[in-house]
């Protein structure tokens, strides 16, 4: 069956996507310009489709906590 199957491309998997991501960060106060995103859609080296999407931002001055690390999936 795999040889008589096309290879899923790594955007068939989906994506949560920035505007969504860019979206919960300001909920929880993010400082909007320190807002940060990348995705990254490939194959891995055993041929299978991988997405990665990472967001970065800074709290502010007035954060209570030093670090919030948020990781869905």
């Amino acid at each position: 069956m795999k040889i008589n199957t096309k290879p899923i491309k790594p955007a068939a998997l989906g994506v949560i996507g920035k505007d969504h991501i860019e979206k919960r960060f300001a909920d929880v106060g993010c400082e909007m310009q320190s807002f940060q995103y990348k995705k990254v859609t490939e194959i891995d080296d055993d041929g299978l489709p991988v997405v990665i999407e990472t967001a970065f931002g800074w709290r502010g001055e007035e954060s209570e906590a030093e670090r919030r690390i948020i990781a869905d999936g």
